[in-house]
């Protein structure tokens, strides 16, 4: 069965109410195994994951960093899928079919890693060179030891001429601040940069999530969904896909995009 915790009754953040005038309100709770069951919220065999990844997805964002377990069973997603940033996705031989679904995702993935965009940072006053562990900033970075930088260069074909979209940059992590407008790093450059020519951004709100097997069939190729991936991992560090398996007749069935560590 099920561990849930009763809520005030003027909660408003509660997962699902009982009762036959849903009087009263409940939270699920982990299990005796340390997992969250998402089960737990009403989804059985054969229902639709988007009716509960409102629930799951506010978990997840609120911070929730241990193990969601998904029951094995066929499921559809007809709208916007789970995103579990943090957390680790136990799917085992569930399988999630998205190929309905018609409305627009507000996420690109049926299932999700998908963390907090980079924000930016004062530019460089220094252009590094390639093997450097220097950065130099115009104004006070802001910065600590163990943040994460992304140097970006967003002038098309920076890096490669075979598509416009190929840009230079890399993530360099920080060891050590020399001062409010250097800091040290871990690594040396894996190329040197013009000041001039990139941007810098901090990306400590990535994503560490895992997902764990299971089967997801994306949507289909055609419609507002035809980008929509079965697995997409977007401003994510040390993200992890272990066992999982997918079809799409759509653009691509794994997406992974801004990833440190993948």
């Amino acid at each position: 069965g099920y561990v849930y915790k009763v809520a005030a009754s003027g909660a408003t953040d509660h997962h699902l109410t009982t009762g036959a005038a849903g009087v009263v309100k409940l939270y699920v709770t982990e299990n005796a195994s340390g997992e969250w069951p998402i089960n737990a919220l009403g989804l059985d065999d054969g229902d639709d994951i988007a009716s509960v990844a409102a629930a799951v997805n506010a978990l997840c964002a609120a911070g929730y960093d241990s193990i969601l377990r998904l029951k094995p069973g066929f499921y559809t997603c007809s709208a916007t899928g789970l995103n579990i940033k943090n957390a680790t996705l136990a799917m085992d031989s569930a399988i999630i079919d998205a190929s309905a679904a018609t409305s627009a995702f507000t996420v690109p993935g049926v299932v999700s890693v998908y963390g907090t965009a980079p924000t930016a940072i004062p530019d460089l006053s220094v252009s590094p060179a390639k093997g450097g562990k220097t950065l130099t900033f115009a104004s006070a970075h802001g910065l600590a030891a163990d943040d994460w930088i992304l140097i970006y260069n967003p002038t098309d074909y920076s890096y490669s001429g075979f598509r416009t979209y190929y840009r230079a940059g890399e993530y360099a992590k920080v060891r050590a601040i020399t001062s409010s407008t250097v800091v040290e790093l871990w690594e040396p450059l894996y190329a040197g940069y013009t000041a001039a020519n990139v941007d810098c951004y901090k990306a400590n709100g990535y994503a560490t999530g895992k997902i764990k097997g299971g089967h997801v069939i994306g949507p289909l190729g055609t419609g507002v969904n035809k980008n929509v991936a079965c697995h997409f991992v977007r401003y994510a560090n040390g993200a992890e896909l272990d066992g999982v398996s997918d079809y799409t007749t759509g653009s691509w069935a794994t997406s992974i995009e801004n990833a440190i560590n993948y």
